[in-house]
C-alpha cells in the first residue's frame, strides 16, 4: 500500500467520479483507476463500485475511508512536528457540543485554544445530542464533548 494510492482513494471517495478525481489529482483517469485497483488488491477487498458515469463506495470502502483520512492527517502532523523547532504542540482536537455551548462557552474556548496552541487544528461538531456525543467519544471520533 502506498501513500499515493490512499490519496487517490480519498479523491475518488469524495468526488464519486473517476474523471473528476483524476482532474483533482492532476493525473489521467487510467493510472488513477489502476492505482485504486492495486490498493483494492493489497487490501483484499473491493472499495469502489464502478460504472460508466459514477463511482460509489462499497461497504468496505466506507469502512476504509475514515482510516485513510487518518493516515493522511497523521502524516501531516508528523511532518509539521518534525519541521518545528519551537516545541509547539501540533495535532487535532475534535470538540462536540450542543447548541447551548455554541453561544456562551465555545467562542472564548476556541479563541484561547488557538492563541495558546496555534499548531492545533480544531474540529468543531455542533448540534450533537448527549447520546451521540458520548458514542462519538467512545469511538474516538471526538476528543472532547459538552452535552446538556
Amino acid at each position: 500500500m502506498e501513500l499515493r494510492q490512499i490519496e487517490a482513494f480519498i479523491a475518488v471517495a469524495e468526488e464519486l467520479h473517476f474523471g473528476r478525481a483524476a482532474q483533482r489529482l492532476h493525473m489521467a483517469q487510467s493510472p488513477l483507476s489502476q492505482s485504486i485497483k492495486k490498493l483494492e488488491k493489497d487490501l483484499g477487498a473491493q472499495l469502489v463500485e464502478r460504472n460508466t458515469r459514477t463511482a460509489s463506495l462499497t461497504k468496505a470502502g466506507q469502512s476504509f475511508l475514515p482510516h485513510a483520512r487518518n493516515v493522511l492527517t497523521e502524516l501531516d502532523l508528523a511532518r509539521r512536528s518534525t519541521n518545528s523547532d519551537d516545541g509547539a504542540i501540533y495535532g487535532q482536537l475534535s470538540i462536540g457540543f450542543s447548541g447551548a455551548l455554541n453561544h456562551s462557552t465555545l467562542p472564548p474556548l476556541t479563541r484561547a485554544l488557538r492563541a495558546y496552541y496555534p499548531g492545533l487544528d480544531l474540529i468543531l461538531n455542533g448540534g450533537l445530542l448527549t447520546q451521540d456525543a458520548l458514542d462519538q467519544l467512545r469511538q474516538g471520533s471526538l476528543d472532547l464533548a459538552s452535552a446538556h
